[in-house]
C-alpha cells in the first residue's frame, strides 16, 4: 500500500485532459489577483489571471477546472440527478435556460428583470441554429415557465416544478420579498432540500447541450463552467445580459 500523502510536503498529482498536474506545495502559491466590482449593492471578486502553475491555460479553463474538480457529485447526488432526468424526461438534444428573476425583480440590486418573451426570442434564435426544441428550465418563478409555454406550445419546456422540494422552497405563507437564502438563514427552510435542489438544477444546466442563462448569477456562470470542464469544450451559449465573468465569490 502506498505510504499517506502529507499535505505539507507532497503534491496531489491528477489527471485531466490526458495531462499530469501537481497541487503547489503550501506557501509555494499566493493568491492571484482579483478586482472590486458591484452587482447593484452586491460586493464580487472578479479573478484577473489563473495561479502561476495555470496561467498558459487561462483564467476561464483554471476556473471550469476547479469547480468541477470541487464539486465532483457524490454517489447520492448521482442517483439524485438520474432520478431527476427520468422524472422530466431529460434527453439529449436538449438547451438548458436558468432563469433569475425573484429579487431580480426588486430594485436596487443591478440586476435586469427579463421577461418570458426575452428568453424566448434567444431560444428561437438557438433553435434557428441548432435545430434543439427541447427546454430544461432552472428558475426560481414559475410562473414565468407558463408564460413560456403559452408563447411557444410547440416547444418541448422541462423543469422540476411540482415536486415537493421545489413546493417547500416556495415557503408558504412567507413574504414574496423573502429570498430563499434568507428563509435559509432563518431556519425555515430544510437546508439539506434547498441544497439538493440547487444541485439537481445546477448540474442538468451543465449537462444540457446548449445553454441560455444570465451572468449576472453566480449560477448561471458555474452552469458554464462545469458544462465545459465536464465536456472538454465551451458548449454554444447565450448570455442574455452579458458576457461571462470571472466572479469567484
Amino acid at each position: 500500500n502506498p505510504e499517506p500523502l502529507n499535505p505539507k510536503t507532497s503534491p496531489l498529482k491528477y489527471f485531466q485532459g490526458g495531462e499530469e498536474y501537481s497541487r503547489p506545495q503550501i506557501g509555494e502559491e499566493t493568491n492571484p489577483p482579483t478586482k472590486e466590482r458591484f452587482i447593484g449593492v452586491a460586493r464580487v471578486l472578479e479573478l484577473e489571471e489563473a495561479p502561476s502553475g495555470f496561467k498558459d491555460k487561462g483564467v476561464f479553463w483554471w476556473l471550469s477546472h476547479l469547480s468541477n474538480y470541487i464539486l465532483t457529485p457524490n454517489h447520492k447526488l448521482m442517483r439524485l440527478l438520474t432520478a431527476a432526468k427520468n422524472a422530466v424526461g431529460f434527453r439529449s438534444p436538449i438547451l438548458g435556460m436558468h432563469i433569475r428573476q425573484g429579487d431580480s425583480c426588486l430594485k436596487g440590486t443591478g440586476r435586469v428583470c427579463f421577461k418570458a418573451e426575452d428568453y424566448v426570442r434567444e431560444f428561437e434564435r438557438m433553435r434557428g441554429k441548432y435545430g434543439v426544441n427541447t427546454v430544461f428550465v432552472a428558475t426560481d418563478s414559475p410562473n414565468i415557465l407558463g408564460e413560456m409555454r403559452a408563447l411557444r406550445p410547440q416547444t418541448n419546456w422541462l423543469s422540476l416544478e411540482g415536486s415537493k422540494h421545489v413546493e417547500e422552497l416556495k415557503g408558504a405563507g412567507l413574504p414574496a420579498v423573502m429570498n430563499p437564502i434568507l428563509r435559509t438563514r432563518m431556519g425555515l427552510l430544510d437546508r439539506r432540500i434547498v441544497a439538493e435542489v440547487s444541485l439537481v438544477d445546477l448540474f442538468l444546466l451543465a449537462y444540457s447541450d446548449y445553454l441560455v442563462v444570465q451572468f449576472s448569477s453566480a449560477f448561471s456562470i458555474l452552469a458554464l463552467e462545469l458544462s465545459s470542464a465536464t465536456k472538454g469544450y465551451i458548449p454554444p451559449f447565450i448570455g442574455i445580459d452579458g458576457p461571462w465573468r470571472t466572479l469567484v465569490n
